[in-house]
């Protein structure tokens, strides 16, 4: 939930911070003072910043491993087969109208965006052939 509503809470409060202080004109005695509007935003940038890189080192080291962690303990809770493939149907159309059964489908080795039937299945056998008629 946190790599979720982090990036958004950041720049909420760095919009309602500089919000707040030019509607009671904080930012004009900031200015009149002699400070830089600049060393002004340098605590919130930093701050924001460091929230980033939290979200970032969250939500790419920490929240896969959380994941893989909850589906053992569910695989567990509902006494299913640890490791099993998770797929939708282990049956797939290939060419000439053939229905396959695949007993282990191994994914691409690039799981962003992959291509059509990039993947290899081993052990599948056609089941089923609708012929010409």
């Amino acid at each position: 939930m946190l790599s979720q509503v982090l990036p958004m809470s950041c720049l909420m409060s760095c919009f309602l911070t500089f919000g707040v202080m030019s509607r009671f004109n904080e930012v004009t005695a900031v200015k009149a003072s002699g400070t830089s509007i600049y060393r002004l935003s340098v605590p919130i940038i930093m701050v924001t910043l460091a929230l980033s890189v939290l979200a970032y080192v969250n939500y790419d080291y920490l929240v896969p491993f959380a994941n893989q962690r909850a589906m053992q303990i569910r695989d567990v809770i509902r006494a299913a087969v640890p490791g099993a493939t998770r797929s939708r149907s282990p049956l797939v159309f290939g060419s000439g109208g053939r229905l396959y059964n695949y007993r282990n489908y191994v994914p691409p080795p690039l799981p962003v965006l992959p291509a059509a039937g990039a993947g290899t299945s081993k052990g599948s056998r056609s089941i089923f052939s609708t012929g010409h008629l």
